[in-house]
């Protein structure tokens, strides 16, 4: 497809779709729908520059202060404990983004790296120490319909992804010895809410099941309800045989939509068990 044609097609769904504001708050579905399929221009609100620019002065407090910051002063991972002399780290941080920028494989779709984009929500919140300019900058990619090229192999989104991309690898292998069996231990705090949340669901999500289907009885009736019943009976009474009790002939089917549709049927069930809620 014509790349000017995709490119003016994009600007006309920002034109046509509402706006989404990302704010300090957690965004809906809709609003992530909206901006990776229908295109939805995307704003910063007035709450997330706010918050962007605490978060900065903070980061800006950190990088001038004697006291090593990790990430900001520091390397990343196992060289965590080598300090960054000043005027240094913005080469830290250059360095960082080419290599989280390596990738390979078929490419992402449009509307998965348009989703990934609007993490721009995470950085928003201010909690992240990311400049004003770049999460607007981001903003404006996703309202001009600009999407980078993402892979599906490596283009790891933090610096744990590459465990699995280059597992076995010398990368891997160098930052420990005998003298260092634990890299990062920070991760584990980290990242022990998302393992046990998970696990917890799960237990939950199967106790739940399990005890609905205990409380099941899905044996046959000898009986119907009194509700089912009275249904049963009116749909008798207007000559709706079929065959079987809850097994009705296509024939059939237009008398008990009517019966259906004109109350009859929430008639009888009422005069059977009394009013429904």
């Amino acid at each position: 497809m014509n790349s000017d044609l995709t490119w003016d097609a994009a600007l006309l769904a920002a034109v046509t779709v509402a706006p989404v504001t990302v704010g300090t708050g957690p965004l809906s579905c809709a609003d992530v729908t909206a901006v990776a399929r229908d295109d939805a221009p995307v704003h910063l609100g007035d709450d997330a520059i706010a918050a962007l620019g605490k978060g900065r002065a903070v980061v800006a407090d950190l990088a001038s202060g004697p006291t090593p910051a990790y990430g900001i002063s520091t390397g990343f991972g196992a060289p965590a404990t080598r300090h960054i002399p000043p005027g240094q780290p913005a080469r830290l941080q250059r360095s960082l983004v080419r290599s989280h920028a390596a990738g390979s494989g078929p490419e992402v779709e449009r509307d998965v790296v348009r989703g990934m984009l609007l993490r721009l929500s995470t950085p928003a919140t201010g909690h992240t120490g990311v400049r004003a300019e770049t999460a607007e900058l981001l903003a404006a990619l996703l309202s001009a319909g600009i999407t980078p090229v993402v892979r599906e192999y490596g283009s790891p989104g933090c610096s744990g992804d590459l465990t699995a991309i280059l597992a076995g690898s010398g990368i891997v292998a160098s930052p420990r010895g005998p003298d260092r069996t634990r890299v990062q231990d920070a991760y584990a705090p980290r990242c022990s809410p998302q393992v046990h949340g998970a696990a917890r669901d799960t237990v939950e999500h199967a106790a739940t099941v399990a005890g609905r289907e205990l409380a099941l009885d899905l044996r046959a009736p000898l009986a119907p309800a009194p509700a089912t019943g009275a249904v049963v009976a009116l749909l008798r009474s207007a000559g709706v045989r079929g065959p079987g009790p809850d097994r009705y002939l296509a024939s059939e089917t237009g008398t008990a939509v009517h019966l259906v549709g004109s109350g009859a049927v929430l008639t009888a069930v009422e005069s059977a068990i009394g009013p429904l809620s």
